[in-house]
Order: structure tokens, then C-alpha cells, then sequence
């Protein structure tokens, strides 16, 4: 896959990603058990002891958390070297519980480590505890960002800032646009920008009848950058939903 450059040009992008580097990888890799798992099986739930992270080592995992309706709301994607789980699984008392839910986009390999093996590891590798720790302040910054995303007045804004988000991420440049290589229905979109699934519905298809994107088979491409970007710098009028 290739890297997908988006010059910022006073767009605040969140980090949607931090992958770990080649020699951590190679050092969990030693402690940890590989798993296969098939496209749409999740990895874990909400609610279930958090016994172990997770590496993501191909594939992509959509991360859900559950609301007090009894849906899980999209949050955020997990790409190959990416970690999760290290919250509930850092905790102190080794009975951490996960918050949410883990499922995969596609067939995905992932590398399990275990808290019994990874706290004394880390205890004893403060490089690697390091790294962890920087991982953990970057998620930080990562919820904050999405936050101040989601205070834009304009949704087409906050959902062009998503679209963004993932190509510079996770995309591909391909014959003059960016794939985005993940999966998103609708709902998810609007679950992960904060608005009704009907506003977001119109908007797609407005950007799609403007040339600016390309929808198939769930899968966005970006065929307009610069439109897009202008789109999501547009964030001072007061739309209503």
C-alpha cells in the first residue's frame, strides 16, 4: 500500500494512526501467538476480560463501542502494525475489561501478546515501554483531535475531514485518486461523524454528483483532493440537520 501525502493547508487531521516500529514488532512477535481472523469475526467485545493486546499484522479492524441504546457506533480503524487493547490490559489490577469491540473488515492476521507475559516484559525492556507509552499519549491526541472535528457547524465538513482522514491514513494513489482501501456503509459515516444518516446520505451523493468522490461496493475513492479539502476548510456556516 502505498503512503498518501495531504498537505494539511490549516486542516486539523487527527492521527489516526500510530504503527510500531520494526524492532518492537520483532520483540512481541517473540512473546506473543498469531491469530487468523475471518472477515466480519471479531477479535473481542465489549464487556470481555482484557487479557491481552493485539497487533494488527494484515487486514483492517473496525473498532465499536456499544451506546446505552444497545448499538455499537463506529470509532475508529486499526491498520497492519497498529496495537489495541493496551488500555484495559495496562491496568494495574490485571482485571481490566474492554470498553469496546474489535471486529474485522476483512480476513486479518493479528498477534496476540498476553498480560502475563507482556507486563514483565515491559518492566524489563524500557525501550519498548517507551514506545508503548508514546503509543498511549498519541490515542490521547487522537480523541481530542476527533472532538474538535466534531464541533464543526457544517456536517459535509466534518465528513469531508473523515474521508481525508482515512486516505492520508490508510489509502492508496491510484490513476489520479486515493483509494481508501476500508469499508464504510452510511451509517457508519454518520455514527463517526456525529450526525443523522440521512444528512450524511445526501452529502455522499452530492459529493459523488460533483465528481469529488466515487462510491463502490462501500469501498470511497477520492477523486478530487483539492475540492475535498476545500470542502472541509468550509466549516463556518451553521448548517442544521
Amino acid at each position: 500500500m502505498n503512503d498518501v501525502s495531504v498537505d494539511n493547508n490549516n486542516i486539523p487531521i487527527p492521527i489516526f494512526a500510530r504503527r510500531l516500529g520494526d524492532i518492537v514488532r520483532l520483540e512481541l512477535s517473540r512473546i506473543g501467538r498469531r491469530r487468523f481472523i475471518a472477515k466480519h469475526d471479531f477479535v473481542f467485545r465489549a464487556g470481555e476480560p482484557a487479557n491481552c493486546v493485539c497487533v494488527v499484522e494484515y487486514g483492517h479492524l473496525k473498532i465499536s463501542e456499544p451506546t446505552s441504546e444497545g448499538r455499537d457506533v463506529l470509532m475508529f480503524i486499526r491498520a497492519p502494525d497498529e496495537i489495541l487493547g493496551l488500555r484495559g490490559a495496562l491496568q494495574r489490577d490485571g482485571k481490566g475489561i474492554r470498553t469496546y469491540s474489535a471486529q474485522a473488515c476483512e480476513d486479518t492476521g493479528i498477534l496476540c501478546v498476553s498480560v502475563e507475559k507482556l507486563r514483565p516484559y515491559l518492566e524489563t525492556h524500557p525501550k519498548i515501554s517507551l514506545e508503548i507509552a508514546e503509543i498511549l499519549a498519541l490515542r490521547l491526541k487522537e480523541t481530542c483531535e476527533k472532538l474538535s472535528v466534531l464541533s464543526l457547524s457544517q456536517v459535509a465538513s466534518r465528513v469531508a475531514h473523515l474521508i481525508l482522514n482515512v486516505g492520508q491514513c490508510y489509502g492508496s494513489y491510484v490513476g489520479g485518486g486515493v483509494e481508501l482501501n476500508v469499508p464504510f456503509s452510511q451509517q457508519e459515516i454518520a455514527d463517526m461523524v456525529g450526525a443523522a444518516r440521512q444528512t450524511v446520505s445526501g452529502i455522499i451523493n452530492e459529493l459523488k454528483l460533483d465528481r469529488v468522490i466515487s462510491v463502490s461496493q462501500k469501498f470511497i475513492r477520492i477523486e478530487n483532493i483539492e475540492k475535498l479539502k476545500h470542502i472541509a476548510k468550509n466549516s463556518c456556516s451553521t448548517e442544521q440537520e
